[in-house]
């Protein structure tokens, strides 16, 4: 009841403001803690002087809520603590949602009903009909510089499973908006497993694992992986019902990247490069980017702990957003 009755006084608060612009938010990562310690982690959060939290809601195959589809972080629904304390705080609350990537850890997941061993056949395939999941990850990122295993963006059932995980967490929780992350597959040579090569011949009619392609189909194939990824995303997004803002996470200068910015399917876009991850950039640098982050950017610093850790980062994450509204309220 006490949830409850601060959830009616949030929505009147309004956790949807009616803009964002130059926004910086901190990623909490699917890190299990302690349900009491939630509200303290928050506060810390929010000491910090930052615009919101951005919380990895599906990632690695795995929801941070009690879902009916697929496999739950944990024991209990720390989504629920984090929203509520985020709340009290005032801070906006944006969930991330990692497409395509559903596993990026070197041991594979331990539970037999997570999609990489309950559906090996959802994942992308070499030439030679070599699933992912017949790869490790070291040898995934040492040879092919792939830093995680791929569900094919052609897969319809894929798509039903990710719009029902939508509808779930946006109907049970308050947020500020969603953030679509891991939109970007591996190419042509990843692009050879039973829904894509299904997908391909049904609009080419012609099978692409072959030598004998002539050069303008050779040229559709060469790209068809990442065209799929994109029409995938559209249709995602234009059956889901997101309140709020929506923002795209994007590869600096890619193709796919590109195309999706021209499109305008989302409020804003988050290029790699204001993709912060904390331990590669020193505290002073860090407020450097903050500070001189320009008109309707949105930053993300990756990742909490480590922003609130590490000797320094706090601090300076401090100063510097005390220095933007600093300014704000000089102009």
């Amino acid at each position: 009841m006490r949830k409850c009755l601060l959830f009616a006084a949030l929505t009147a608060f309004c956790l949807i403001p009616e803009s964002i612009s130059s926004s910086v938010f901190i990623l909490i990562k699917q890190e299990e803690m302690p349900i009491e310690r939630v509200q303290g982690f928050i506060d810390s959060i929010a000491n910090t002087g930052i615009d919101g939290i951005l919380v990895d809601a599906y990632k690695d195959g795995l929801t941070l809520f009690p879902s009916e589809r697929l496999d739950f972080a944990f024991s209990y629904d720390i989504l629920e603590e984090i929203v509520y304390c985020a709340g009290l705080r005032k801070l906006l609350v944006f969930f991330n949602l990692d497409l395509f990537r559903v596993w990026t850890r070197h041991v594979p997941p331990t539970s037999a009903s997570h999609v990489f061993h309950l559906h090996k056949d959802w994942l992308l395939k070499d030439a030679a009909g070599n699933s992912m999941s017949s790869f490790s990850i070291e040898d995934l990122l040492s040879k092919h510089a792939i830093d995680g295993y791929y569900v094919s963006p052609s897969n319809r059932e894929y798509a039903v499973l990710l719009y029902e995980l939508m509808t779930e967490l946006t109907g049970r929780y308050l947020y500020s908006g969603i953030v679509i992350s891991g939109i970007c597959v591996p190419g042509q040579e990843w692009s050879y497993d039973d829904y894509t090569m299904t997908e391909f011949m049904r609009l080419y009619y012609v099978n692409p694992n072959t030598d004998r392609l002539a050069p303008s189909i050779r040229e559709e194939w060469s790209g068809f992986n990442q065209k799929a990824a994109e029409n995938f995303l559209k249709r995602f997004l234009a059956t889901s019902e997101i309140k709020g803002f929506l923002a795209v996470r994007v590869e600096n200068d890619s193709d796919l990247s590109l195309s999706l910015i021209r499109s305008d399917i989302a409020d804003f876009f988050i290029p790699d490069s204001n993709w912060i991850k904390i331990r590669n950039v020193s505290p002073k640098d860090l407020a450097d980017i903050i500070k001189t982050r320009g008109d309707n950017e949105f930053i993300v610093l990756d990742d909490a702990r480590d922003a609130l850790r590490i000797i320094g980062y706090k601090e300076m994450i401090k100063i510097a957003m005390e220095w933007i509204r600093g300014e704000g309220a000089r102009r």
